[in-house]
Parts: structure tokens; C-alpha cells; sequence
């Protein structure tokens, strides 16, 4: 009864999406192939992106 404690803890939840881009094409142009190449920033290391 005596091992009796409190805790407060504060969490911040990050919601914003990663930035990435498309580095092998302009906007408007018409894409005929499976793959792209994409560059941006992730918060960890070796994500995998799938468009």
C-alpha cells in the first residue's frame, strides 16, 4: 500500500507529413514508367515510400 506514486507525462504528437518530392519530373508532365525518384526527409531512417 505504501508503493503508491504519480506521474505526469507530456506528449507531443507530431502530425505533419514528411516532406517529399519528385526530383525526375516537372508538373504537368505525363508519366510513363513504374518507377520515380523521390527525395525528402523522413523522421527515421530506411522508410519506405510507396506512391
Amino acid at each position: 500500500l505504501g508503493n503508491i506514486a504519480e506521474e505526469v507525462r507530456y506528449v507531443t504528437l507530431d502530425t505533419q507529413a514528411p516532406y517529399i518530392d519528385i526530383i525526375n519530373v516537372e508538373d504537368g508532365d505525363s508519366v510513363n514508367t513504374p518507377e520515380l525518384t523521390l527525395i525528402g526527409q523522413t523522421e527515421k531512417e530506411d522508410v519506405t515510400v510507396t506512391v
